[in-house]
């Protein structure tokens, strides 16, 4: 694969002076399980904003669950500056950017510029709500505070250039528009049972979109907004502390089966994230 890849890279630099970054996730065995691995080859490929990419980054071979959810974190936050008319509309990233470029002040200009794209990219992804002379004024802000021969940009700096590129996607939003969240309450308890039922099975936000037609946009914002997290952390709680009750109830059971039970197809995967929560590894939990 990284052979493959490295041909790849090769040629479309040759050919376009464009390098191309990769994610690769975790092997699979059946087609089900197909999104856990496109997740983890994205959460392998967020690496490339504290290294620059230009790579094939391999789950498993990195921080990739810490990355991702300071991206996610990110994420959620200027969605809800630019969607959310009641939200603070200050940028308070500056604790979470230094954790994601692994820089206590100043990182690379390339990587911080990166990351700003990425972040209006998703935005832009799907997006009606903004006209195309929005998004080229937030494109120009970007490029204009965040100048690609630059060494370095220190984190503030960053930060602020963030902050006016968002401010260009402001839009007056009536207070009748909240009233057609009435109904947030409901739907996010809905989708926590779901979650707290289904833990065992392959759960994207793909998923909760379609099986209770809303955008991802909008389950994800609401989510976040009514319990205090990204729906990913939740299921990730509900799954660890669904592994530690089976391992206490089945203490001659398998890891791999502990993982395949609450919703982990790799049980290195697994062991990771447990450890991360719990702070010991599966096996060396207190039950065991």
């Amino acid at each position: 694969m990284r052979e493959l890849y490295g041909q790849i890279n090769a040629n479309m630099q040759a050919a376009t002076g464009l390098t191309l970054t990769g994610g690769l996730g975790v092997r699979i065995e059946d087609v089900l399980q197909l999104d856990a691995s496109y997740q983890s080859a994205l959460a392998a490929s967020y690496r490339r904003f504290r290294s620059g990419g230009n790579t094939l980054y391999e789950f498993g071979d990195g921080p990739e669950s810490a990355v991702a959810d300071t991206v996610d974190d990110l994420l959620q936050i200027v969605k809800r500056i630019v969607n959310d008319p009641f939200a603070d509309k200050r940028l308070r990233g500056g604790p979470l950017l230094a954790e994601l470029l692994s820089e206590p002040d100043d990182a690379p200009a390339n990587y911080v510029y990166s990351f700003g794209a990425f972040l209006l990219r998703e935005l832009e992804r799907g997006s009606e709500e903004r006209r195309p002379e929005q998004w080229k004024r937030a494109w120009q802000t970007l490029d204009g505070l965040l100048p690609s021969d630059a060494p370095t940009q220190t984190l503030d700096s960053a930060n602020a250039a963030y902050q006016a590129a968002l401010d260009t996607l402001q839009t007056p939003t009536a207070a009748a528009d909240k009233s057609a969240d009435a109904n947030e309450p409901r739907i996010v308890d809905d989708i926590r049972r779901f979650i707290e039922e289904n833990y065992a099975k392959p759960i994207s936000l793909s998923l909760l979109s379609d099986t209770f037609q809303l955008s991802q946009q909008h389950i994800s914002t609401a989510f976040h907004k009514h319990v205090g997290m990204p729906y990913i952390k939740y299921m990730t709680r509900v799954r660890m502390e669904n592994a530690a009750r089976l391992l206490s109830e089945q203490p001659d059971a398998k890891i791999f089966e502990i993982a395949e039970s609450t919703g982990y197809a790799n049980v290195k995967h697994f062991s990771y994230v447990f450890k991360k929560h719990f702070g010991v590894t599966p096996g060396e939990y207190p039950s065991r």
